[in-house]
């Protein structure tokens, strides 16, 4: 199968996808505060990694793991 990404990065664009994304992982570092009136699923998904981000989690497959505040390695 030979996938034309010439086309499917122009869709991504036209579909404005990556702004939605950047747009939901500001709101949610920067704010906070989800803006009820994005609709768009890549919104949900930049805001989720955005608040992920703010509270210092990193998802990895599937698990939540806290941000390790260890100084030093020390246990």
């Amino acid at each position: 199968m030979k996938w034309d990404l010439v086309a499917l990065d122009n869709a991504i664009n036209e579909m404005g996808v990556m702004q939605a994304y950047k747009r939901g992982v500001l709101h949610g570092l920067l704010y906070q505060e989800r803006d009820n009136e994005q609709t768009h699923e890549y919104y949900g998904k930049g805001y989720n990694f955005g608040m992920d981000i703010y509270h210092g989690t990193v998802v990895y497959k599937g698990e939540l793991k806290p941000k390790d505040r260890r100084i030093n390695n020390e246990s």
